[in-house]
């Protein structure tokens, strides 16, 4: 399945190295965007990011394109997509974010045999913030009207 995944990267650029900057890309911009819709600070994201790479296990991690990061990469991403869906108001833009955060867990669990563990607590937040967001009646009127 990451044979899937790293097509889409080589429909811009069959370089290895476009692969490797996309996982990596990914994944700092999800945890920097994730730092920041938690603490709304944009100094503290970008000096969180800057001690993150700082680690040299991190940073010897992110010199190789592995399925590890790409898994964390789509996992951190919905996080932040979750993160995010707690300040839409849209429904519509609700419905959205909750169907790519979704769609980013799916690519994450399909990155690695064993991410099912890392995968569930993230399913119930996504589930827990968007039926927070929906009162059950409004939520099946909306579906009702595909």
């Amino acid at each position: 399945m990451v044979s899937y995944e790293w097509r889409f990267v080589d429909l811009f650029s069959t370089n290895p190295s476009s692969m490797h900057f996309f996982q990596v890309f990914l994944l700092l911009f999800s945890i920097s965007s994730a730092v920041y819709l938690l603490f709304k600070k944009l100094r503290f994201s970008f000096i969180f990011s800057l001690t993150y790479l700082s680690i040299p296990t991190i940073l010897g991690t992110l010199a190789v394109i592995w399925k590890d990061v790409l898994m964390a990469a789509f996992f951190i991403a919905a996080f932040a997509v979750t993160l995010l869906l707690k300040h839409i108001k849209n429904s519509k833009l609700i419905f959205m974010s909750f169907l790519l955060a979704l769609g980013l867990i799916f690519l994450g669990l399909c990155s690695r045999h064993n991410a099912i563990t890392a995968a569930v607590p993230l399913i119930l937040l996504l589930t827990h913030t968007f039926f927070s967001k929906f009162k059950l009646n409004s939520f099946i009127m909306y579906i009702n009207q595909f």
